[in-house]
């Protein structure tokens, strides 16, 4: 019989390299506008999604990330820089491709 091996360390360091290697993808000069976008968001929103965060992004008409894992990197970076922290909460996603999976909400720090 062939057990599931959980361990949070491990999936955690799996995490983090995954963010860095596609946070790492993206281009400085995007990853620094896409946070001072960040940070007039949130001057705006007390509590939101980065579901939310993407889609007025996009509607200015701003440039993607290269992959769209950039997002929850750029959350990360956020929450590292002192600009966003985590509610705890989770609400359902609206985006389509997003299947309605729950996804953090956020608040501004």
């Amino acid at each position: 019989m062939n057990q599931l091996a959980l361990n949070l360390a491990v999936s955690r360091a799996r995490r983090d390299a995954g963010i860095a290697r596609t946070m790492d993808a993206e281009s400085d000069a995007w990853k620094a506008s896409a946070l001072d976008g960040l940070r007039r968001y949130v001057l705006l929103h007390n509590t939101f999604t980065m579901e939310a965060f993407r889609y007025d992004w996009m509607a200015s008409g701003r440039e993607p990330p290269h992959d769209h894992h950039v997002w929850g990197g750029l959350a990360h970076a956020a929450r590292a820089a002192g600009i966003i922290v985590a509610t705890g909460d989770y609400r359902k996603a609206a985006s389509p491709g997003t299947h309605s999976h729950p996804v953090a909400v956020w608040r501004r720090a």
